[in-house]
């Protein structure tokens, strides 16, 4: 486990995604919906497993359901996180070997939305 995770993330690039990595080894994804239009909000719960040692950082994400585990690299500085996500963007049973052009940028923010 990695404590420096734990806490809410929200997405640079996309303002309605968040991550809650939580202390008990679960994560909350949330995707806020746009009530307006009869679009609700979409929440998935994962236990994960984060193992910093490994170079890059590993990250697997486990859905107990159909999605199965999906296996990512990270990188922490402070306030900001790094996911490497696979070239073809299938994080179901593969794990980027490096960072490229498809990762996804993370802040800390103080809480999730609501």
């Amino acid at each position: 486990m990695d404590c420096d995770l734990v806490g809410v993330w929200q997405n640079r690039n996309d303002a309605r995604e968040y991550w809650t990595v939580r202390a008990d080894g679960t994560l909350r994804w949330l995707y806020q919906g746009v009530p307006l239009l009869g679009i609700p909000d979409s929440i998935v719960e994962y236990t994960y497993r984060a193992d910093p040692a490994k170079s890059p950082a590993h990250l697997d994400l486990i859905h107990q359901g159909v999605m199965g585990t999906s296996s990512f690299i990270y990188e922490l500085t402070r306030d900001e996180l790094r996911i490497g996500i696979t070239p073809d963007n299938s994080a179901a049973g593969t794990r980027a070997r490096a960072f490229g052009p498809k990762d996804r940028y993370y802040r800390r923010v103080p809480a999730e939305p609501g």
